[in-house]
């Protein structure tokens, strides 16, 4: 294999199991993909010289690499290719060989991974060069022997099961429209609903005005820090938020509005003092406070 498209919305990756593939809506096509923006000949992939080309078939959205429209141009490992609306990370390992015979019971993913990773590689092969990757989409950087680390920055795994979702970019939006970096097609999940930004290590949630709000651990929020394995809650839609931080410790947060009752919102209820509970009566001394205050309005 010459390496796969993952979605960036997410989804099963698409190997590419030849040099040659014409990419559209066309069902005919060697990779057809079902969306409007897409063209029914869309772009055609070329593997020349160890390298993957894209060439635009004069399609009516166009095809762009790292966000820019190309009619004919080289695709860098892990950058950015953009058919229309629907985005992929081309991954591939750099002047790999041709792919070799699978067998029936091998599994294809399983041997995606190892030919990203270079597992697969002979202990005596001769190191090549190191490849500059743009920094224009993040990905795996490449040692002098071209064996990549992780793509992803982490996944979110729905909690009620089904295929986890890779955080491929430090800035992503989530919603119900195509627009957006990852695609929740569900009446309940607003257009735009949320963005997730990676900062100093760790993934924070920001709502985006949604309709029916953006929860954390069951707490509803407008922007919260989203530590490993927190839960992600979009309207009903509930997601486990893997990765693993790189820095030293979380950036401080800003004071979550949610948090407060309307009153306190306006400046016209205190919030409750530390240690007691709302609800629950105090003690004698704050009765007494109550009185004497209301004395104080008599007079």
């Amino acid at each position: 294999m010459f390496g796969k498209l993952v979605p960036c919305g997410g989804g099963p990756p698409i190997p590419l199991d030849k040099d040659a593939v014409v990419v559209g809506r066309n069902p005919g096509c060697d990779i057809p993909i079902a969306c409007p923006s897409v063209s029914g000949r869309h772009c055609e992939l070329q593997f020349r010289e160890g390298s993957w080309w894209v060439r635009d078939l004069g399609s009516k959205n166009g095809t762009a690499v790292n966000g820019v429209k190309r009619e004919n141009q080289r695709v860098e490992p892990n950058n950015l290719l953009s058919l229309g609306r629907q985005r992929f990370v081309l991954a591939y390992r750099p002047g790999q060989p041709p792919p070799r015979p699978v067998a029936a019971n091998e599994d294809i993913e399983a041997l995606a991974l190892s030919l990203l990773t270079g597992d697969d590689e002979p202990a005596a092969a001769a190191p090549a060069p190191a490849q500059q990757v743009s920094s224009a989409v993040p990905g795996p950087q490449l040692s002098k022997t071209h064996r990549p680390v992780r793509a992803t920055l982490g996944k979110l795994v729905p909690c009620g099961g089904g295929d986890p979702i890779p955080l491929l970019l430090p800035d992503l939006t989530i919603g119900r429209s195509p627009a957006c970096d990852i695609c929740l097609r569900f009446p309940n999940v607003s257009g735009k609903h949320c963005r997730l930004n990676l900062q100093e290590g760790y993934w924070f949630v920001e709502d985006l005005k949604s309709s029916n709000g953006t929860w954390v651990n069951g707490a509803r929020c407008q922007q919260k820090c989203l530590l490993p394995d927190s839960v992600l809650g979009l309207a009903k839609h509930r997601f486990t938020v893997h990765y693993t931080p790189t820095g030293a410790g979380p950036p401080p947060e800003e004071e979550d509005l949610f948090a407060q009752s309307l009153l306190e919102k306006v400046g016209l209820a205190k919030r409750p003092v530390a240690g007691r509970l709302p609800g629950v009566r105090q003690n004698e001394d704050d009765a007494d406070e109550r009185t004497r205050h209301r004395l104080d309005l008599d007079e």
